[in-house]
């Protein structure tokens, strides 16, 4: 008997599927024909911010936008990006004053005051699905990820000889690691930006407990690493600005051997980019392709360039010292919503903290 209803409905639903096909195909196409035609309308200026809130890695971020849109430009004829570098207090006094972007290059902090201006965005995500989740509200996108950076545990191996620690033991050593009984030098040492948050990467790979002084929040990540090289601290916790400041003084025999471990639980150092929900459809639609292009795999290696890690499976660092190990563990890391309020991030820092 199930047989025989079986046979029955199969030719049943080969005839429907025959039938509704064709118009399936024809609504794709009439939705890629649409998509053509708004790109292929627009010819002038695109307005791209960006606004930067932590240490990038080597070279100008703002210079990798600025070639990418050189780029853009060459396959677009007619189409030019103007790409304006500013703070995110300056983004939110542009906005106040009735300036506008057309796209908006940014991380968390800036995510906050902006999220307002955006639209949804509905172009093909190229991406990692723990860096995309990120720019995710309710199920919908308002942009995409397009290059990030990440923690690490440095370390001097002489000193980590003197205090008696293995490599594999020095995340259970990180707050109790001494050279002597005399010695007045810190465990570990790291820096703030604006809105970053290393405590909460620490605290992703360490269940251990360690004493740190409330104006922590007050020390950059500059002074950080410089009280690191002048051996004040056995371990840094730094970023990927750090290792490549190691890699240059290693190159130039300017520094011992180091240990470096990537810190693979959490990063908050994403940068995205995002649309106005005020462009009109030809300028949104040019600035889909435009966030396509830079989050597509030929663009996404040139990130080695200016040192960050790319946002889709593809690995780039292959081979190089230190970085090969970093890309890896920073794919591996989850992140926080790019909207996270600035009440928030104080919480979360101040939780980590304590």
């Amino acid at each position: 008997m199930v047989r025989k209803i079986v046979f029955r409905i199969i030719p049943l639903l080969i005839t429907v599927f025959a039938l509704i096909f064709p118009f399936l195909n024809i609504t794709l196409k009439q939705q890629n024909i649409i998509g053509d035609t708004l790109t292929s309308s627009y010819k002038g200026i695109l307005t791209l911010w960006h606004v930067e809130n932590f240490e990038g890695g080597i070279n100008s971020r703002e210079n990798f936008l600025f070639k990418r849109a050189v780029e853009f430009e060459k396959m677009n004829e007619g189409v030019f990006i103007q790409v304006l570098n500013m703070t995110d207090s300056q983004a939110l006094n542009n906005l106040v004053n009735g300036a506008a972007f057309d796209i908006i290059s940014f991380s968390q902090g800036t995510g906050n005051i902006i999220s307002s201006y955006l639209s949804i965005y509905d172009g093909k995500i190229n991406t990692l699905d723990n860096f995309s989740l990120g720019i995710n509200v309710e199920g919908r996108y308002y942009g995409v990820p397009y290059s990030a950076g990440g923690y690490a545990v440095l370390a001097y191996a002489d000193m980590l000889k003197r205090a008696g620690i293995n490599k594999e033991d020095v995340l259970n050593n990180l707050f109790s690691a001494k050279i002597s009984s005399k010695s007045k030098i810190d465990s570990i040492t790291m820096g703030f930006g604006a809105f970053n948050n290393p405590l909460k990467a620490l605290a992703s790979v360490t269940q251990n407990k360690g004493n740190f002084s409330p104006d922590i929040f007050l020390k950059t990540q500059q002074q950080a690493f410089s009280d690191f090289l002048s051996k004040q601290s056995v371990f840094l916790l730094g970023t990927q600005r750090d290792i490549l400041r190691i890699l240059a003084r290693e190159n130039a025999g300017k520094i011992e051997e180091m240990v470096i471990i990537p810190v693979s639980g959490f990063t908050d150092l994403v940068q995205y980019a995002g649309i106005s929900k005020n462009a009109d459809k030809f300028k949104k639609a040019m600035a889909v392709k435009f966030l396509e292009f830079l989050t597509s795999n030929e663009t996404q290696r040139k990130l080695n360039s200016i040192g960050l890690i790319p946002v889709i499976e593809e690995n780039i660092y292959t081979l190089e010292k230190y970085l090969e190990e970093f890309e890896i563990a920073v794919k591996r890391c989850e992140t926080n919503n790019v909207f996270i309020s600035q009440e928030k991030l104080t919480e979360e820092r101040n939780k980590a903290l304590r």
